[in-house]
């Protein structure tokens, strides 16, 4: 029973921190990215190495 209560506990603070994860990067009322998930995707794309970038751009 202390396993199951756990477990619930874990999955509940997993889903609310992917919502949060969600509110954080999203304008709450047309769910259009904003600027903090613009940042870490070019901050994504900065880290990426250079080839993988090329590759990118030939598609």
């Amino acid at each position: 029973m202390l396993v199951r209560s756990y477990n619930r506990n874990q999955q509940s603070l997993v889903r609310q921190h992917d919502e949060l994860s969600i509110q954080s990067t999203r304008f709450p009322v047309s769910e259009l990215p904003n600027k903090a998930f613009l940042l870490a995707m070019l901050e994504q794309t900065v880290a990426r190495p250079q080839s993988a970038r090329a590759d990118r751009r030939r598609l």
